[in-house]
């Protein structure tokens, strides 16, 4: 859709913005699903990504990017550390991310924070009560 020269790795190729009136929505029962290995260590890898805002360059444009300025992170440095998320397609290999699943990724990040802050009071905690006892 908008495009005449399609890529050959997704079954739908839209050049352009999507808009739809209800939420997208992905199967994610547990009956689908094997080999399942939770998340752990994702701060590291977080930690080697930017954030970045961008006005898509003229390639980007011809593939079908609104000009203007946009958020996102680089396809290459995303699949340095989770190529799950980063596809390839066209003969030229451009990378796509999905964007979607990342939201799972920072899921991870935050319980990983979280449990680093629990860390962090209850050695501040036992630092406190050696003082009060040393006084």
């Amino acid at each position: 859709i908008g495009t005449t020269a399609p890529g050959a790795t997704f079954r739908l190729d839209v050049a352009g913005k999507i808009h739809a009136t209800d939420t997208i929505e992905a199967d994610s029962d547990a009956r689908f699903k094997q080999d399942v290995i939770p998340l752990t260590a994702v701060l590291p890898k977080l930690a080697r990504l930017h954030g970045l805002a961008y006005t898509p360059s003229p390639l980007g444009q011809a593939r079908g990017m609104a000009p203007g300025r946009v958020l996102g992170v680089l396809g290459q440095e995303l699949e340095q550390v989770f190529p799950e998320l980063v596809s390839a397609s066209g003969t030229e290999q451009y990378r796509s991310v999905d964007y979607s699943r990342l939201t799972v990724v920072l899921l991870e990040a935050v319980k990983e924070l979280k449990a680093e802050q629990i860390a962090l009071q209850a050695r501040v905690k036992t630092l406190e009560a050696t003082v009060q006892e040393k006084r």
